[in-house]
């Protein structure tokens, strides 16, 4: 994975878990993965979508 991709998927990873925290008060790794993957439906850029799915194999 390129430095950019995986700095991407950082930020990617803190977006979804801020939003957890705020939805559910609760973060579990189960969660992350779904959140990122109902991120990943509504990407459109297939940059981000190479850092989303990077993000979620961090996880698995």
């Amino acid at each position: 994975m390129t430095e950019n991709k995986m700095h991407t998927a950082h930020i990617i990873v803190g977006e979804a878990a801020e939003a957890l925290f705020y939805e559910a008060d609760s973060i579990t790794r189960k969660t992350l993965i779904d959140k990122l993957y109902s991120i990943l439906q509504q990407e459109t850029g297939s940059q981000r979508n190479a850092a989303i799915i990077e993000a979620i194999k961090l996880f698995i």
